[in-house]
């Protein structure tokens, strides 16, 4: 039997006053590889315009595969690599599937290198 990882209705909290709701962050890691994971937002909330997932700050060798997000209607990507100076790279991103969600599935960032991804948006 499979299980699934899941993220369900992130929100703004006290705690984190500097950041904003994401069903998951890879920041500053190495050999990352994260199978099957749902992410389930609340339709109605407002996640300001922010990705779902973000993979930033000097993430490398990362592979994300069969990811699907539902009900982010509000935020302004699925999944954001970052670029810039302190950009991720080497990055792998297949099998997406976004319902009732952002605009994009998938957005790059300035000056990423070595990244693959397939869609299974219709």
């Amino acid at each position: 039997m499979a299980t699934n990882l899941v993220a369900i209705a992130p929100v703004y909290t006290d705690l984190y006053k500097d950041s904003s709701p994401r069903g998951l962050v890879i920041s500053a890691y190495k050999n990352v590889v994260i199978n099957h994971f749902t992410l389930i937002g609340d339709p109605d909330y407002d996640y300001k315009g922010n990705p779902v997932i973000a993979v930033q700050y000097r993430a490398r060798n990362v592979v994300l595969n069969h990811i699907s997000i539902k009900d982010f209607n509000k935020a302004g990507v699925g999944i954001k690599v970052f670029g810039g100076d302190n950009r991720a790279d080497v990055i792998k991103i297949q099998h997406v599937k976004t319902q009732n969600s952002a605009p994009k599935a998938i957005e790059v960032g300035v000056g990423t290198e070595d990244i693959q991804f397939k869609s299974d948006e219709g």
